[in-house]
Protein backbone atom coordinates (compact mmCIF):
# COMPACT_ATOMS: atom_id res chain seq x y z
CA UNK A 1 0.00 0.00 0.00
CA UNK A 2 1.29 3.48 -0.87
CA UNK A 3 1.58 5.82 2.12
CA UNK A 4 -0.17 9.15 1.51
CA UNK A 5 2.17 12.14 1.77
CA UNK A 6 0.16 13.56 4.67
CA UNK A 7 0.77 10.34 6.65
CA UNK A 8 4.50 10.19 6.07
CA UNK A 9 5.24 11.93 9.36
CA UNK A 10 3.60 9.01 11.16
CA UNK A 11 6.24 6.68 9.70
CA UNK A 12 9.34 8.88 9.65
CA UNK A 13 10.40 11.45 12.25
CA UNK A 14 9.29 14.79 10.85
CA UNK A 15 12.87 15.91 10.11
CA UNK A 16 13.53 12.69 8.16
CA UNK A 17 10.33 13.15 6.18
CA UNK A 18 11.42 16.65 5.20
CA UNK A 19 14.84 15.32 4.14
CA UNK A 20 13.20 12.54 2.14
CA UNK A 21 10.99 14.99 0.24
CA UNK A 22 13.99 17.25 -0.44
CA UNK A 23 15.99 14.28 -1.74
CA UNK A 24 13.14 13.26 -4.03
CA UNK A 25 12.87 16.79 -5.39
CA UNK A 26 16.61 16.70 -6.08
CA UNK A 27 16.15 13.54 -8.14
CA UNK A 28 17.91 11.17 -5.75
CA UNK A 29 17.04 7.47 -5.93
CA UNK A 30 14.90 6.01 -3.16
CA UNK A 31 13.66 2.50 -2.59
CA UNK A 32 9.90 2.40 -2.04
CA UNK A 33 10.27 -0.21 0.71
CA UNK A 34 8.25 -2.83 -1.13
CA UNK A 35 9.89 -6.25 -0.84
CA UNK A 36 9.93 -8.10 -4.16
CA UNK A 37 10.60 -11.71 -3.23
CA UNK A 38 10.87 -12.70 -6.89
CA UNK A 39 14.12 -10.72 -6.97
CA UNK A 40 15.81 -13.32 -4.74
CA UNK A 41 16.01 -15.71 -7.69
CA UNK A 42 17.34 -12.92 -9.89
CA UNK A 43 19.99 -12.02 -7.31
CA UNK A 44 21.05 -15.67 -7.02
CA UNK A 45 21.41 -15.85 -10.81
CA UNK A 46 23.42 -12.61 -10.82
CA UNK A 47 25.80 -13.81 -8.10
CA UNK A 48 26.26 -17.21 -9.74
CA UNK A 49 27.21 -15.63 -13.07
CA UNK A 50 29.45 -13.07 -11.40
CA UNK A 51 31.25 -15.71 -9.31
CA UNK A 52 31.96 -17.54 -12.58
CA UNK A 53 33.70 -14.43 -13.93
CA UNK A 54 30.93 -13.46 -16.37
CA UNK A 55 30.77 -9.82 -15.25
CA UNK A 56 30.09 -8.12 -18.58
CA UNK A 57 27.26 -10.42 -19.65
CA UNK A 58 25.63 -10.17 -16.21
CA UNK A 59 25.20 -6.39 -16.33
CA UNK A 60 22.16 -6.39 -18.70
CA UNK A 61 20.40 -8.79 -16.31
CA UNK A 62 20.97 -6.37 -13.41
CA UNK A 63 19.88 -3.34 -15.44
CA UNK A 64 16.66 -5.11 -16.43
CA UNK A 65 15.94 -6.00 -12.81
CA UNK A 66 16.62 -2.42 -11.70
CA UNK A 67 14.05 -1.12 -14.18
CA UNK A 68 11.43 -2.98 -12.10
CA UNK A 69 12.75 -2.39 -8.59
CA UNK A 70 15.37 -0.24 -6.82
CA UNK A 71 15.80 -2.88 -4.14
CA UNK A 72 19.13 -2.10 -2.38
CA UNK A 73 20.59 -5.56 -3.01
CA UNK A 74 20.05 -5.08 -6.75
CA UNK A 75 21.63 -1.62 -6.70
CA UNK A 76 24.60 -3.10 -4.84
CA UNK A 77 24.93 -5.82 -7.48
CA UNK A 78 24.86 -3.19 -10.24
CA UNK A 79 27.53 -1.11 -8.50
CA UNK A 80 29.80 -4.10 -7.96
CA UNK A 81 29.47 -5.33 -11.55
CA UNK A 82 30.20 -1.87 -12.99
CA UNK A 83 33.23 -1.79 -10.70
CA UNK A 84 34.39 -5.25 -11.86
CA UNK A 85 34.15 -4.03 -15.46
CA UNK A 86 36.12 -0.88 -14.57
CA UNK A 87 33.13 1.29 -15.39
CA UNK A 88 33.83 3.58 -12.45
CA UNK A 89 31.34 6.22 -13.56
CA UNK A 90 28.50 3.69 -13.54
CA UNK A 91 29.70 2.21 -10.25
CA UNK A 92 29.88 5.66 -8.63
CA UNK A 93 26.27 6.33 -9.65
CA UNK A 94 25.01 3.12 -8.04
CA UNK A 95 26.97 3.47 -4.78
CA UNK A 96 25.85 7.11 -4.52
CA UNK A 97 22.25 5.91 -4.94
CA UNK A 98 22.77 3.41 -2.13
CA UNK A 99 24.01 6.16 0.19
CA UNK A 100 20.96 8.22 -0.76
CA UNK A 101 18.79 5.29 0.38
CA UNK A 102 20.86 4.54 3.50
CA UNK A 103 23.28 7.17 4.79
CA UNK A 104 24.88 4.53 7.05
CA UNK A 105 25.90 2.24 4.17
CA UNK A 106 29.61 2.02 4.98
CA UNK A 107 30.38 -0.50 2.25
CA UNK A 108 29.19 2.02 -0.36
CA UNK A 109 31.38 4.68 1.26
CA UNK A 110 34.35 2.35 0.95
CA UNK A 111 33.59 1.55 -2.69
CA UNK A 112 33.40 5.26 -3.55
CA UNK A 113 36.79 5.76 -1.89
CA UNK A 114 38.20 2.86 -3.91
CA UNK A 115 36.83 4.36 -7.13
CA UNK A 116 38.65 7.61 -6.36
CA UNK A 117 41.85 5.76 -5.45
CA UNK A 118 41.86 3.68 -8.63
CA UNK A 119 40.74 6.41 -11.02
CA UNK A 120 42.72 9.29 -9.58
CA UNK A 121 39.59 11.32 -8.81
CA UNK A 122 38.83 13.20 -5.58
CA UNK A 123 35.02 13.21 -5.64
CA UNK A 124 34.66 11.12 -2.48
CA UNK A 125 37.26 12.78 -0.25
CA UNK A 126 34.52 13.59 2.29
CA UNK A 127 33.68 9.89 2.67
CA UNK A 128 37.39 9.03 2.86
CA UNK A 129 37.82 11.45 5.75
CA UNK A 130 34.74 10.07 7.50
CA UNK A 131 36.10 6.52 7.30
CA UNK A 132 39.58 7.52 8.46
CA UNK A 133 38.06 9.19 11.52
CA UNK A 134 35.97 6.13 12.45
CA UNK A 135 37.06 4.42 15.68
CA UNK A 136 35.90 1.42 17.71
CA UNK A 137 32.66 3.19 18.59
CA UNK A 138 31.68 3.52 14.92
CA UNK A 139 29.98 0.96 12.69
CA UNK A 140 32.47 2.10 10.02
CA UNK A 141 35.54 1.08 12.03
CA UNK A 142 36.44 -1.85 9.74
CA UNK A 143 35.99 0.16 6.53
CA UNK A 144 38.19 2.89 8.03
CA UNK A 145 40.82 0.25 8.79
CA UNK A 146 40.71 -0.87 5.16
CA UNK A 147 41.27 2.70 3.95
CA UNK A 148 44.32 2.97 6.23
CA UNK A 149 45.69 -0.27 4.75
CA UNK A 150 45.08 1.07 1.25
CA UNK A 151 46.98 4.27 1.98
CA UNK A 152 49.90 2.58 3.75
CA UNK A 153 48.90 3.58 7.28
CA UNK A 154 49.12 -0.05 8.45
CA UNK A 155 52.14 -2.30 7.89
CA UNK A 156 51.67 -5.30 5.61
CA UNK A 157 52.38 -7.75 8.46
CA UNK A 158 49.88 -6.11 10.81
CA UNK A 159 47.26 -5.71 8.10
CA UNK A 160 47.21 -9.39 7.16
CA UNK A 161 46.37 -10.27 10.79
CA UNK A 162 43.70 -7.59 11.20
CA UNK A 163 40.56 -9.64 10.65
CA UNK A 164 38.10 -11.71 12.69
CA UNK A 165 36.18 -13.81 10.16
CA UNK A 166 36.59 -15.08 6.57
CA UNK A 167 34.71 -12.13 5.03
CA UNK A 168 36.96 -9.62 6.82
CA UNK A 169 40.03 -11.63 5.84
CA UNK A 170 38.93 -11.49 2.21
CA UNK A 171 38.51 -7.70 2.33
CA UNK A 172 41.89 -7.22 4.06
CA UNK A 173 43.72 -9.33 1.49
CA UNK A 174 41.85 -7.67 -1.39
CA UNK A 175 42.82 -4.18 -0.24
CA UNK A 176 46.39 -5.34 0.45
CA UNK A 177 46.50 -6.73 -3.10
CA UNK A 178 45.45 -3.37 -4.54
CA UNK A 179 48.15 -1.64 -2.48
CA UNK A 180 50.79 -4.15 -3.63
CA UNK A 181 49.89 -3.53 -7.26
CA UNK A 182 50.17 0.22 -6.74
CA UNK A 183 53.70 -0.40 -5.41
CA UNK A 184 54.51 -2.20 -8.67
CA UNK A 185 54.61 -5.75 -7.25
CA UNK A 186 52.21 -7.61 -9.52
CA UNK A 187 53.16 -11.12 -8.35
CA UNK A 188 52.59 -10.23 -4.70
CA UNK A 189 49.32 -8.54 -5.63
CA UNK A 190 48.03 -11.64 -7.44
CA UNK A 191 49.00 -13.89 -4.52
CA UNK A 192 47.14 -11.65 -2.06
CA UNK A 193 44.11 -11.40 -4.32
CA UNK A 194 44.01 -15.16 -4.77
CA UNK A 195 43.97 -15.61 -0.99
CA UNK A 196 41.18 -13.01 -0.82
CA UNK A 197 39.13 -14.91 -3.40
CA UNK A 198 39.63 -18.19 -1.56
CA UNK A 199 38.85 -16.85 1.92
CA UNK A 200 35.25 -15.66 1.57
CA UNK A 201 32.20 -17.38 0.12
CA UNK A 202 32.62 -17.67 -3.67
CA UNK A 203 29.46 -15.64 -4.35
CA UNK A 204 30.36 -12.91 -1.83
CA UNK A 205 31.13 -9.57 -3.44
CA UNK A 206 34.58 -9.32 -1.85
CA UNK A 207 35.51 -12.65 -3.46
CA UNK A 208 34.08 -11.58 -6.83
CA UNK A 209 35.94 -8.25 -6.68
CA UNK A 210 39.17 -10.15 -6.02
CA UNK A 211 38.69 -12.46 -8.99
CA UNK A 212 37.94 -9.51 -11.26
CA UNK A 213 41.15 -7.76 -10.21
CA UNK A 214 43.14 -10.99 -10.66
CA UNK A 215 41.89 -11.17 -14.24
CA UNK A 216 42.83 -7.52 -14.85
CA UNK A 217 46.38 -8.16 -13.58
CA UNK A 218 46.68 -11.33 -15.66
CA UNK A 219 45.77 -9.31 -18.74
CA UNK A 220 48.63 -6.95 -17.90
CA UNK A 221 50.99 -9.91 -17.56
CA UNK A 222 49.95 -11.44 -20.88
CA UNK A 223 50.75 -8.21 -22.76
CA UNK A 224 54.48 -8.57 -22.04
CA UNK A 225 54.94 -12.33 -22.55
CA UNK A 226 57.58 -12.96 -25.21
CA UNK A 227 58.52 -16.65 -24.78
CA UNK A 228 56.79 -20.03 -24.72
CA UNK A 229 58.28 -20.63 -21.27
CA UNK A 230 56.47 -17.57 -19.89
CA UNK A 231 53.16 -18.76 -21.35
CA UNK A 232 53.62 -22.30 -19.99
CA UNK A 233 54.48 -21.04 -16.51
CA UNK A 234 51.48 -18.68 -16.59
CA UNK A 235 49.09 -21.44 -17.75
CA UNK A 236 50.30 -23.76 -14.98
CA UNK A 237 49.81 -21.06 -12.32
CA UNK A 238 46.29 -20.30 -13.54
CA UNK A 239 45.32 -23.98 -13.60
CA UNK A 240 46.67 -24.52 -10.07
CA UNK A 241 44.65 -21.62 -8.73
CA UNK A 242 41.46 -22.68 -10.51
CA UNK A 243 41.86 -26.22 -9.15
CA UNK A 244 42.29 -24.91 -5.60
CA UNK A 245 39.30 -22.58 -6.12
CA UNK A 246 37.07 -25.47 -7.23
CA UNK A 247 38.14 -27.57 -4.25
CA UNK A 248 37.62 -24.65 -1.86
CA UNK A 249 34.12 -24.00 -3.23
CA UNK A 250 33.12 -27.60 -2.53
CA UNK A 251 34.54 -27.45 1.00
CA UNK A 252 32.70 -24.19 1.70
CA UNK A 253 29.42 -25.57 0.36
CA UNK A 254 29.71 -28.53 2.72
CA UNK A 255 30.61 -26.23 5.62
CA UNK A 256 27.68 -23.91 4.89
CA UNK A 257 25.31 -26.89 4.89
CA UNK A 258 26.60 -27.90 8.32
CA UNK A 259 26.53 -24.39 9.78
CA UNK A 260 23.12 -23.26 8.48
CA UNK A 261 21.02 -25.26 10.99
CA UNK A 262 23.31 -24.15 13.83
CA UNK A 263 22.86 -20.45 13.01
CA UNK A 264 19.10 -21.03 12.67
CA UNK A 265 19.00 -22.48 16.19
CA UNK A 266 21.05 -19.60 17.58
CA UNK A 267 18.41 -17.17 16.30
CA UNK A 268 16.14 -18.38 19.11
CA UNK A 269 16.49 -15.63 21.70
CA UNK A 270 14.95 -17.84 24.41
CA UNK A 271 17.58 -20.58 24.10
CA UNK A 272 19.35 -21.42 27.41
CA UNK A 273 22.92 -20.15 27.61
CA UNK A 274 24.32 -23.66 28.04
CA UNK A 275 22.70 -24.80 24.79
CA UNK A 276 23.97 -21.66 23.05
CA UNK A 277 27.51 -22.40 24.22
CA UNK A 278 27.30 -25.99 22.92
CA UNK A 279 26.16 -24.79 19.48
CA UNK A 280 28.96 -22.22 19.34
CA UNK A 281 31.49 -24.92 20.19
CA UNK A 282 30.17 -27.06 17.34
CA UNK A 283 30.27 -24.08 14.95
CA UNK A 284 33.87 -23.36 15.95
CA UNK A 285 34.83 -26.98 15.26
CA UNK A 286 33.32 -26.72 11.77
CA UNK A 287 34.83 -23.29 10.99
CA UNK A 288 37.88 -22.73 13.24
CA UNK A 289 39.08 -19.73 11.19
CA UNK A 290 36.05 -17.66 12.19
CA UNK A 291 37.38 -15.73 15.18
CA UNK A 292 34.05 -13.95 15.66
CA UNK A 293 32.51 -17.29 16.62
CA UNK A 294 35.42 -18.03 18.96
CA UNK A 295 35.13 -14.62 20.64
CA UNK A 296 31.38 -15.12 21.11
CA UNK A 297 32.06 -18.56 22.60
CA UNK A 298 34.52 -17.02 25.07
CA UNK A 299 31.94 -14.44 26.21
CA UNK A 300 29.25 -17.10 26.48
CA UNK A 301 31.49 -19.35 28.57
CA UNK A 302 32.37 -16.42 30.80
CA UNK A 303 28.68 -15.64 31.32
CA UNK A 304 28.17 -19.20 32.51
CA UNK A 305 30.88 -18.64 35.13
CA UNK A 306 33.11 -21.45 33.92
CA UNK A 307 36.50 -19.97 34.64
CA UNK A 308 38.67 -22.79 33.30
CA UNK A 309 36.65 -23.18 30.10
CA UNK A 310 36.61 -19.39 29.68
CA UNK A 311 40.39 -19.24 30.03
CA UNK A 312 40.75 -21.96 27.40
CA UNK A 313 38.44 -20.19 24.95
CA UNK A 314 40.15 -16.83 25.51
CA UNK A 315 43.54 -18.50 25.15
CA UNK A 316 42.51 -20.07 21.86
CA UNK A 317 41.27 -16.70 20.62
CA UNK A 318 44.52 -14.96 21.59
CA UNK A 319 46.66 -17.65 19.96
CA UNK A 320 44.73 -17.46 16.68
CA UNK A 321 44.94 -13.65 16.60
CA UNK A 322 48.71 -13.82 17.18
CA UNK A 323 49.23 -16.53 14.53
Amino acid sequence: MVTPVWDIGLILPITDAVQLLNDLKAGQAKWNGVLDFSQEATLAKIRNRASAGRWAETMPLVDEALSKSLQPALVTAAGMLHFCNRDYRGARLRFSQLLSMDSEDNQSRLMLVLIDWLSGARESNFYRQELLEADWRSSAEFQGYLVRILEGGVTREAALKGWYNPAEKSWVYYISGLAAHRRGNTEEAINLLQEAALSSDPDAWESILSRAMIEDLRKEQRKVFATDDQWEKYAAQVERFEAVMRETVEIKKKRQAELAPLWARLADGMMPLEDRRAILEKAHEIDPENLTTLATLAYCTSALGRGRMHSTACGDFSKQKAA
